[in-house]
């Protein structure tokens, strides 16, 4: 390009440059419009996470609320156990209280499975876990007494439950009927000797004919033996336990629970193992 092709496009840029400064300078602002951005989509705004749900069911493996403790001077503790879930979505922790001791003549612990504690203990448990607690009365003397067993959710101190043991220590239950309940006329009785050391009777009685089974359990809700499956008559009846689980071995010391299950319903009662 020419040096004057040259100076004669730029005077064509600078005469194109003044006429547009001179059109927007005659030009009314109100004419004038502004491109706004895009506003960015509106996000939903966050759910804070559901509350955590602590829910727990519990259920007694011994009725009645009572215990029998006949053999005062051997120091050994009855026990009385129930059956502890987390049935909340969620981990939880939970406070066992024994309390209330009615009488000096009485000591009691608090207990998961047969590892006891005086006063109180903390158990967690995982979502649908699930365990043995309870308390271990031990009476002294001749006395009739009573603790209070608590059991407090820490995830929501709302969710409680609380109940009232009694025990008849020596001869004061003697002519107190021991049975563990009845369930329109079945009843399950004491094992004898109690604790077991070699063997012992389970008595109970149906109020008519038909099946029904009795069974044993360790503290973690296994069967280890079924000591009955059958058709039986009407009345009173009497199995013998050996101590033997159900491959015939001798079973270790501890807590165990028989439990009486016919068409109306379970009885359940627990009994000592002490080699």
């Amino acid at each position: 390009m020419t040096r004057m092709a040259r100076a004669s496009n730029l005077a064509l840029l600078t005469t194109v440059a003044f006429a547009l400064a001179g059109s927007l300078a005659t030009t009314d602002a109100s004419e004038l419009t502004v491109s706004k951005a895009r506003a960015p989509e509106e996000r939903p705004s966050l759910r804070l996470a559901p509350a955590a749900d602590y829910e727990f069911t519990i259920e007694e493996l011994s009725l009645n609320l009572t215990i029998f403790d006949a053999n005062i001077v051997d120091f050994v503790g009855s026990y009385y156990f129930f059956w502890l879930t987390n049935t909340g979505t969620s981990s939880d922790t939970y406070r066992l209280i024994v309390d209330n001791v009615s009488s000096p003549a009485l000591s009691a612990a608090v207990c998961i499975g047969t590892v006891c504690t005086p006063d109180s203990i903390n158990h967690t448990l995982a979502p649908g876990g699930a365990d043995t607690v309870g308390v271990n009365v031990a009476a002294f003397d001749h006395v009739v007494g009573t603790v209070d067993f608590h059991v407090y959710s820490v995830g929501n101190s709302s969710n409680q439950a609380h109940y009232t043991v009694t025990i008849y220590g020596g001869n004061t239950g003697l002519g107190v009927e021991p049975f563990a309940g009845s369930l329109e006329g079945y009843t399950l009785g004491q094992n004898t000797p109690n604790p077991v050391r070699a063997a012992t009777t389970i008595p109970f009685a149906l109020p008519r004919e038909e099946r029904v089974s009795l069974s044993l359990y360790d503290v973690a809700g296994r069967m280890v033996r079924g000591l009955t499956d059958d058709v039986l008559p009407a009345g009173p009846h009497a199995v013998t336990w050996d101590g033997r689980g159900e491959n015939g071995r001798e079973l270790s010391s501890g807590v165990y629970f028989y439990r009486l299950t016919t068409p109306q319903g379970t009885l359940t009662k627990n009994l000592t193992l002490t080699r």
